[in-house]
């Protein structure tokens, strides 16, 4: 479904490349906004036009991205995080992968 974006705030990049932005948005079909993600690569058009727009500075401002960072966690053989009696503090970047599917890596701070 297509939706005509009216309004947004609170843009930040979501991904480390910069290839996604999270957002508030107010679409003219809503009475209300929602959280919204945007991409280039996403398949629906109001998706990427809402990109596109916000990239242009519409909206104002995009926030830089920054890495969620996560104690008391350790990383397990395979790279992934896991609660555990060590207190490591992890850093959490997101990216694209294929076909758009969001991806973590996840590294010692």
């Amino acid at each position: 479904m297509q939706r005509t974006l009216a309004s947004a705030t609170d843009l930040e990049y979501s991904t480390a490349d910069n290839k996604m932005i999270r957002m508030q948005a107010k679409f003219l079909e809503l009475d209300f906004s929602v959280p919204f993600d945007a991409c280039l690569t996403f398949p629906d058009a109001h998706q990427r036009n809402a990109y596109t727009r916000a990239v242009a500075g519409e909206f104002g401002p995009v926030a830089p991205y920054k890495p969620i960072t996560m104690k008391g966690f350790k990383l397990d053989e395979n790279g992934k995080p896991v609660k555990g009696e060590e207190t490591d503090t992890l850093i959490r970047h997101a990216y694209l992968g294929e076909n758009n599917q969001l991806r973590f890596e996840y590294k010692a701070a």
